[in-house]
């Protein structure tokens, strides 16, 4: 009982953001492509093939320049739809990061 009660302290306490990524490998260059408000989907387009996950490393180390943040990814690892966590920003702070980035 109190190793719970500690590690959900730790939760509330830390500040994070989860995002849903639709990627898109194999484009020239990374890009954000928009937010779909209907799926709440962030929609990218990754340069790198989905091959031995450098598709998802570029996701995250791109994701991590635009937002000024850690970025991890939670789940989709073999999906182009993908869960991520942006630590140290609330959810307002990256929608406005994500709006202000410009390709």
């Amino acid at each position: 009982m109190f190793l719970v009660l500690v590690s959900y302290k730790l939760c509330m306490s830390s500040k994070s953001a989860r995002i849903t990524v639709k990627a898109t490998p194999g484009a020239k260059n990374f890009s954000i492509t928009g937010f779909n408000e209907w799926t709440g989907e962030l929609e990218v387009k990754l340069k790198n093939p989905p091959l031995k996950g450098k598709a998802n490393q570029e996701l995250i180390h791109e994701l991590e320049k635009v937002l000024n943040a850690e970025v991890r990814l939670l789940s989709g690892e073999k999906s182009r739809r993908k869960q991520v966590e942006v630590l140290g920003k609330s959810q307002d702070e990256v929608r406005v990061l994500i709006k202000s980035f410009k390709v």
